[in-house]
């Protein structure tokens, strides 16, 4: 979210945004206590506040995969190939 983040990645980077539906990110999340932002209140509800602020800035990143609740080598895939797709698109004058 930091806007000195994004522009150090945008410079030397390409930013990827794993792209999912709530209720697969509060399955997600569900699985670990590491996450200081849902630990007060009700997490789904703290869960679509937060997608609600950053999902236009996410929105920003070169590359948007949309993922499921699948395998992660599916994602993998999906990512990589969307970063072959990317670079081709780069090279074009």
């Amino acid at each position: 979210m930091s806007p000195e983040t994004r522009a150090l990645i945008a410079k030397r980077g390409v930013s990827v945004w794993l792209r999912a539906e709530l209720p697969v990110l509060v399955k997600r999340v569900a699985k670990r206590n590491t996450r200081p932002l849902l630990a007060e209140g009700d997490p789904e509800a703290t869960m679509r506040r937060l997608m609600t602020e950053r999902y236009p800035i996410y929105g920003e990143a070169d590359i948007t995969v949309d993922t499921i609740d699948g395998p992660h080598e599916e994602v993998v895939s999906a990512v990589i190939t969307a970063l072959d797709a990317h670079r081709v698109l780069e090279r074009r004058p």
